[in-house]
């Protein structure tokens, strides 16, 4: 009985960590974004390349929060919805960087 208790509490924090770790990852990629958003508006000649990063960071944020959705409670269909939204704006975000990459070549 102990023993199912201990691995309880050590799935229980490691969902927790999990949690944590996406969420500082969440922070730490949209405060890029903005700062990038900043500087790219601000000197649009010089950091055209900045663009399909600010793309590509979005398209993660999204993969992630995609992740999450289709990852929680698999047996509830309630959450796929959100899950397949997230992961289409990835991929449409993916396809703009994409793009922005290909404009900056040509």
């Amino acid at each position: 009985m102990k023993n199912q208790i201990g691995k309880l509490n050590e799935r229980t924090m490691n969902i927790r960590k999990q949690r944590l770790l996406l969420e500082g990852i969440y922070i730490a990629a949209a405060s890029v974004i903005v700062v990038l958003s900043v500087l790219a508006f601000l000197f649009q000649e010089h950091l055209l390349v900045i663009f399909p990063i600010i793309f590509l960071l979005a398209a993660a944020i999204n993969i992630l929060s995609a992740y999450r959705y289709l990852r929680r409670d698999r047996n509830h269909k309630r959450h796929l919805g959100p899950g397949i939204v997230f992961s289409v704006c990835g991929g449409v975000l993916i396809i703009v960087a994409v793009i922005c990459v290909v404009m900056l070549i040509v």
